[in-house]
């Protein structure tokens, strides 16, 4: 049985206070779950979307031959040395490369303003040592595949652990500046140790017929990613599809960490998030580009795509009094009498119990390890450099549960004890790691194009009240003005720290466990659909007191009874 409600009936049916975090009782025992099946959306008389798959590049497969060569107008000054397998440009200019190099390497080392174009004319590169494309220093870098062209970009080197990462040049496509991929041919690029294609700054697509499948990011630009145009497969086995790391200000005045796709079609399948945004996440139409197309599968439901193992999931958590966002916090793995493994504890989730709140940090706990040291650094330092300025003892690994929880940190101690963190809490079947379709830690807005999101967490996320590099703090908002919106979610449907807002275009959450969950609900405008397992709508709380304000447009919401 199911009951649709009114807008009418839907005012005196929210419930307004509800917690938005997971929960774990205080002797650490197991949380009871809830069992049986959701109703299906199907059953409802409700638009529903199919996502529009793109055709693989991949199945072409025209991996080049023939001998490696490069053409370049030296007259005009460019200039590239080879050595063995290497290709080193060393100043400005065009340079057009054709044929297969293996185990080979194109570097890009020329002066701070010269500008330089890789042109890919039906290239196979590969390498085992190091990235096969590599850009240590320009002015401005574009890697173009030239219209028509088939070119694959290898990395073949062994995974590399996450603890040893840092800036080491950690995809098959590296760049320590700006870096554009351009052109109207297809670009294969294979991440077999860690990313695809990484940028250290700017990162943009335009045209491209591009995939990427990698263990780590897919496309990763630590101050932005911009989409413009093109079709575009990323494919992560063991991370996130696209993401930003960084949230500060440019010299020049640019806000730093957002996401923007603004022409294109693009299809993400990703073992964790398909899109984390270190500040906003924005999709719009560009002036004479068709409307953006996105699609987002995560964990599960991106099925043999990123069927890579995500590891064991252990969360730290952290007393709201004890936490500060410019520490870092980290675990140490370990065996008696052997060298272990650091591993890095990222924000995740608010956790709530009662009337007290902590941060959830997750980290993911390799396989082989018996025991664990969790520790805090103080903002700049890391495990590499420094000693922690806080940490516990190190103790044996409790596998019945999956947290810690610290009751105290006492100069350079730290002490607590496991606990059980429940599994999305209130009967979600959410991943206990972040599989979101789309995180962003100010503002998520939705201006034209149409999304489609199936997810084993929420499916849209934006984080408020977190310090960010810029020296502000985390809007947590969702504004959707335009375009269309369809959700498949394991948890939230959409789900806002601070506010989410509805005054156009169309909003379908096919299946979740909270519909739309957000401090302040405001619908203005649009039509919108729920299906929530649990609350349709749910005002929950925050900064400001719990509202739901509908003032227009649409609403059609189900729940099962």
């Amino acid at each position: 049985m199911k009951k649709l409600l009114s807008i009418a009936a839907l005012l005196t049916a929210l419930c307004m206070l509800c917690a938005c975090g997971g929960l774990f009782p205080d002797d650490g025992g197991e949380l009871p779950t809830v069992s049986g099946e959701p109703v299906e959306y199907s059953e409802r008389e409700a638009p529903e979307q199919t996502a529009a798959v793109l055709t693989d590049p991949a199945d072409d497969d025209r991996e080049a031959t023939g001998d490696f060569t490069v053409s370049y107008d030296d007259g005009a000054g460019a200039s590239c040395t080879r050595k063995g397998t290497v290709y080193t440009v060393t100043a400005a200019g065009e340079y057009t490369f054709t044929g297969k190099l293996e185990n080979g390497q194109i570097v890009v080392e020329a002066g701070e303003e010269d500008t330089v174009k890789l042109v890919l004319n039906g290239v196979s590169i590969s390498s085992s040592s190091s990235s096969p494309i590599l850009v240590k220093s320009a002015g401005k870098v574009s890697v173009e595949a030239k219209k028509d062209s088939y070119n694959v970009i290898n990395d073949d080197r062994e995974t590399i652990k996450e603890s040893e990462e840092g800036e080491n040049e950690n995809a098959a496509i590296y760049a320590y500046t700006d870096l554009r991929l351009i052109g109207k041919g297809v670009l294969i690029v294979n991440g077999r140790s860690a990313a695809g294609v990484k940028s250290k700054d700017d990162l943009t697509v335009k045209n491209l017929t591009l995939k990427v499948t990698s263990v780590g990011d897919a496309l990763r630009g630590n101050d932005s990613v911009k989409i413009a145009s093109g079709s575009l497969i990323l494919v992560s086995t063991g991370s996130d599809g696209i993401k930003t790391s960084k949230s500060d200000v440019s010299e020049k005045g640019n806000q730093k960490g957002s996401v923007e796709i603004s022409g294109g079609s693009v299809d993400i399948y990703a073992a964790r998030d398909g899109i984390d945004a270190a500040y906003d996440f924005v999709i719009r139409e560009t002036e004479g580009e068709a409307a953006p197309t996105v699609n987002i599968f995560t964990a599960d439901y991106a099925g043999e795509y990123a069927s890579g193992e995500t590891g064991s999931e252990l969360y730290l958590i952290v007393p709201k009094n004890s936490y500060s966002s410019t520490n870092a916090y980290y675990a140490y793995f370990y065996n008696e009498g052997k060298e272990g493994v650091w591993k890095t504890c990222a924000y995740e989730t608010m956790v709530y119990s009662g009337r007290s709140s902590y941060y959830g940090l997750l980290t993911t706990a390799p396989s082989g390890y018996e025991n664990v040291r969790f520790a805090v650094f103080s903002s700049g330092s890391s495990p590499e450099n420094d000693e922690p300025s806080a940490k516990t003892d190190g103790e044996k690994i409790n596998v019945a549960m999956n947290a810690y929880l610290i009751s105290s940190i006492s100069g350079s101690s730290v002490s607590g004890d496991w606990v059980t963190l429940s599994k999305g809490g209130n009967g979600s079947n959410k991943t206990t790691y972040s599989s979101k379709g789309i995180k962003a830690y100010n503002e998520i807005k939705i201006e034209n194009g149409t999304i489609t999101v199936k997810c084993m967490d929420d499916g849209l996320h934006a984080n408020g009240g977190d310090a960010l590099e810029n020296g502000s703090k985390g809007a947590g908002n969702i504004t959707v003005s335009g375009g269309s919106v369809t959700v498949t979610a394991a948890d939230d449907g959409m789900h806002a720290d601070a506010k989410l807002t509805v005054s156009a275009g169309e909003v379908n959450i096919v299946k979740s466990h909270e519909g739309l969950e957000a401090n302040v609900i405001l619908i203005s405008g649009g039509s919108t659909f729920v299906y929530g397992d649990d609350d349709g709508l749910n005002a929950c709380r925050g900064s400001v007191t719990p509202m739901v304000q509908i003032a227009g447009g649409y609403l059609d919401v189900t729940t099962p009874s």
